[in-house]
């Protein structure tokens, strides 16, 4: 589970030059060139493996759907990154896999008791986070990363669409980038581009990597790994963006904030594993 532990990591790093990028980009600029990084390379790895760039026939709307809901999830994820403790914020991007039952559970999937009590311990431990910061001064950054969460459930749901639609994974990503950097792009440009300094240029093309190898990595890992570890290794990704905190910032979680974060990947954890084929 190497690959798993590396994407882990990559995602928490990611979070982290998101934060630091954010004191001198606006979040807009951030998402178009992590957007345009990730599809250069995949575009290339794909080009270069002879593999078609250019959706199915019929699946056209499902990518666009995908991909601008993919582009606002990602947004809202990067401005909470950017506003929040990263430990914290990735803690709510977590929360996919909860949106994703509940939404499932909603739409009439069958769902099993001890699933419904799983997703309820993850909700609670989504309000055991969000207790001591509401009414200090982060309610944008708690809704943000929370709604990322819920829209990153939604994708899931879009993502099994395309690919009973017979839609490859990788053209399924890569068109999810492009929509993404032409949206991003589009408000950056109606913003106005900051002036790139060294150290944001530096920063956005670590970002970059970091992100598609983040990405890469995982894709490894599902390949190499069953489904169910690999999405409980995932949250090893809150450890990593912890240590971050701590180390860079000095900033140490409380007992609640443990309670909480534990409760999210313990209920992430357990449904991946009860999901499993």
């Amino acid at each position: 589970m190497l690959w798993a532990l590396l994407a882990s990591f990559l995602f928490a790093l990611m979070g982290l030059l998101v934060k630091l990028v954010s004191a001198e980009l606006h979040v807009a600029e951030i998402v178009f060139y992590r957007s345009l990084a990730g599809l250069a390379v995949l575009g290339t790895v794909t080009s270069l493996r002879g593999r078609a760039l250019l959706p199915v026939h019929g699946s056209f709307s499902l990518h666009l759907s995908r991909g601008v809901v993919g582009f606002i999830a990602m947004y809202l994820m990067f401005y909470s990154f950017a506003h929040l403790p990263v430990a914290l914020a990735l803690a709510f991007t977590q929360t996919a896999p909860l949106f994703f039952c509940a939404f499932g559970f909603a739409l009439g999937t069958k769902v099993s008791r001890r699933e419904i009590w799983a997703i309820a311990a993850g909700f609670i431990g989504v309000l055991v986070l969000l207790n001591p910061h509401l009414g200090a001064g982060e309610t944008l950054g708690l809704v943000a990363g929370l709604a990322a969460g819920a829209l990153a459930g939604v994708v899931q749901h879009q993502v099994r669409a395309l690919t009973a639609a017979g839609e490859a994974e990788d053209r399924i990503v890569i068109f999810f980038l492009a929509t993404s950097a032409v949206c991003s792009g589009l408000w950056a440009a109606y913003a106005g581009f900051s002036e790139l300094s060294l150290r944001a240029l530096i920063g956005v093309a670590a970002l970059g990597v970091v992100a598609t190898g983040a990405q890469l990595a995982l894709t490894r890992a599902f390949a190499t790994g069953l489904a169910a570890v690999v999405s409980g290794f995932g949250y090893a990704s809150l450890v990593f963006a912890t240590l971050f905190e701590i180390v860079l910032f000095s900033s140490y979680p409380t007992l609640q904030a443990g309670m909480g974060l534990v409760l999210i990947a313990s209920a992430g954890t357990v449904l991946a594993l009860w999901r499993s084929p």
